[in-house]
């Protein structure tokens, strides 16, 4: 049978040890080797240009991934006439701003949580919370409790949280979630 260069040459020996010279193991190891070899060195060549600018890409994926990304930590002072308020206001906030709503930007925890709080225990029909950190401690429980009471009263709620940034959490808090028929699910 003619050999053509889309054949797939192969061969399987078994043996203990170091193949000994002059063996078909040998043999079918330095066949191997050598075409793999030419083969190899022929697609580089060919494609060298091709080559280089996938390692200049590469290069520059390396430069860009590593860029630090400087954190907000305060909002510019923009009044409701201003041009730029509504274009600064979705720029912090990665939201865009639709008529009719009310845009409060929360700075911190303490801003935060309680309004959180409040909202999850005055929901009525359903509750969707997804977060990347979610861990041990009073604010964890506090939520949790929320959202079991909300579900005891037929509210639907459905958690999503984050493997990596909310893997610690206790098993506790998670079963009074569940318990109470709370939807939590892990992604990643």
């Amino acid at each position: 049978m003619p050999r053509s260069s889309s054949t797939l040459h192969y061969c399987v020996v078994e043996s203990e040890g170091e193949p000994s010279a002059g063996s078909t193991a040998q043999k079918c190891h330095k066949r191997f080797v050598g075409t793999a070899r030419k083969l190899n060195l022929k697609w580089f060549q060919a494609n060298e240009p091709t080559m280089r600018r996938l390692s200049f890409l590469l290069t520059m994926l390396v430069f860009v991934g590593c860029a630090k990304v400087l954190a907000v930590r305060k909002i510019p002072e923009v009044t409701l006439g201003d041009a730029a308020f509504f274009r600064t206001i979705q720029a912090h906030t990665n939201a865009p701003i639709v008529n009719g709503n009310r845009v409060e930007v929360l700075l911190n925890g303490d801003e935060t949580f309680p309004r959180m709080l409040r909202d999850i225990t005055s929901a009525k029909s359903t509750i969707t919370f997804a977060q990347y950190l979610y861990e041990d401690g009073s604010i964890a429980n506090e939520l949790a409790h929320a959202f079991a009471e909300r579900c005891r009263v037929g509210v639907k709620v459905n958690i999503l949280l984050d493997r990596h940034g909310s893997g610690k959490v206790p098993a506790d808090i998670i079963r009074t979630m569940k318990e109470a028929g709370c939807h939590v699910e892990y992604f990643r």
